[in-house]
């Protein structure tokens, strides 16, 4: 799960202020809101620790296909753990 969280987290973001436990809980859960094919691409790549051209073997699609699904789950969880991070919240309730 170390290995997500660091795919996810940029160097300095409200989701320091969460613990990888928390933080790979909460990835856990926000994957179940981003598009399946998405989801597979992350999956194979950071659990599986597939290259690109695996993955794409996997999905049936070419490995830029692959590459573009995974970026564009990491961009989609990044934006939804942002918005669930106690900053924007705060924010948001003012």
């Amino acid at each position: 799960m170390d290995d997500i969280v660091a795919a996810v987290s940029d160097d300095h973001t409200p989701l320091d202020n969460l613990t990888n436990e928390e933080l790979g809980e909460r990835i856990r859960q926000v994957l179940q809101e981003i598009p399946e094919v998405q989801r597979e691409a992350f999956l194979l790549k950071e659990e599986g620790g597939l290259d690109f051209e695996e993955v794409g073997a996997v999905l049936g699609c070419g490995r830029e296909t692959a590459k573009s699904r995974f970026r564009l789950a990491v961009g989609k969880l990044r934006t939804l753990l942002a918005l669930d991070s106690p900053a924007h919240k705060k924010v948001a309730n003012e």
